[in-house]
């Protein structure tokens, strides 16, 4: 009897992507929070603040890159995704990789 489990086209990535999104969403308040407060009272941004700012745009880079490959269809089952959108997948992370 030849009986292969029955595939559902289903996805964790955009649950995945809305955790990640919540996270980063409340990163950019704290930074911003973080930065009105050094700015407002009297303008004292050091290096540690300058570290953060980059490491802020490179964190919005990182989560462009997941969730362009969550539209290409990462989280979804490998039968369910076509070999171009898998190789774009493989790209958007090799770009996460190599930032």
């Amino acid at each position: 009897m030849d009986r292969q489990a029955h595939l559902v086209d289903d996805s964790i990535g955009l649950p995945s992507l809305a955790i990640v999104g919540s996270i980063f969403g409340v990163s950019v308040i704290l930074y911003m929070l973080r930065i009105y407060i050094r700015v407002i009272p009297r303008y004292q941004l050091n290096g540690s603040d300058y570290c953060a700012s980059c490491a802020l745009v490179a964190e919005a880079i990182t989560f462009s890159f997941f969730a362009a490959a969550v539209a290409f269809g990462l989280g979804r089952h490998s039968v369910f995704v076509s070999p171009e959108d898998g190789a774009s997948i493989l790209r958007c992370l090799f770009a996460i990789a190599w930032r």
